[in-house]
């Protein structure tokens, strides 16, 4: 349902897990209430626009969308 989705993020803060590579990465809140892993390039306290390429029953993953 969510995979392929462009959404909107409210950036919060850093995520408590790594990525895959053992990158850095970042956590917020979409428009409905799902939380988003996003990469480390994104600043805490902002609303960026990540696309979806990755779901769990809980948590979406993505990438920030251009």
């Amino acid at each position: 349902k969510w995979v392929g989705k462009t959404v909107e993020v409210l950036v919060e803060g850093a995520s408590k897990r790594p990525a895959a590579d053992g990158s850095r990465t970042m956590f917020g809140r979409s428009l409905q209430a799902k939380t988003v892993i996003l990469p480390d390039a994104t600043a805490p306290n902002s609303m960026v626009a990540a696309r979806i390429h990755r779901s769990t029953s809980h948590t979406l993953i993505g990438t920030l969308a251009t």
